[in-house]
């Protein structure tokens, strides 16, 4: 899909690229619609938010930096569909994961921010030590189908 547009702030300052288009009509109905693209030939990727019925790309300082546009100024914006970015495995978890199956199928059926959750916790492990104790509890975790961890 093709379009122009313009770059929007809300009240908040956040920037966002309003979609002329419902992407439920478009790709079917999705909890979330992941997509990828161009604005104004720069690459990029992420999710729809909605708000008051609508639907929006959100426009990150980063992307803005890139651009090099501010906001009121119309872009061409080439979008379509994509699929959720699949989360990579260390190769420890992965291994850990593999002698677990319960775990690993409740894993797998986790959305990409929990998956990721996880994965950043084993990686911010400082020592090797604390890296296996982690991953050990992540795969306890799983077992008992928590989504994250909580009151830590």
């Amino acid at each position: 899909m093709e379009f122009e547009a313009t770059l929007q702030a809300d009240e908040r300052g956040h920037v966002r690229l309003p979609m002329p288009f419902d992407p439920n009509a478009e790709w079917g109905k999705r909890a979330r619609h992941y997509v990828r693209g161009t604005l104004n030939d720069v690459a990029f990727e992420g999710t729809l938010g909605s708000r008051g019925g609508g639907y929006f790309f959100p426009v990150n300082k980063n992307l803005r930096d890139r651009l090099q546009v501010t906001t009121d100024v119309p872009v061409r914006v080439v979008i379509k569909h994509s699929e959720p970015p699949e989360t990579e495995l260390p190769q420890d978890l992965s291994l850990a994961l593999a002698g677990e199956p319960a775990a690993a199928g409740f894993f797998a059926g986790l959305s990409g921010f929990y998956q990721r959750q996880y994965v950043h916790w084993i990686e911010s492990a400082k020592q090797p030590a604390t890296r296996k104790a982690r991953i050990a509890e992540v795969v306890d975790l799983l077992r008992a189908g928590q989504r994250q961890r909580t009151g830590r």
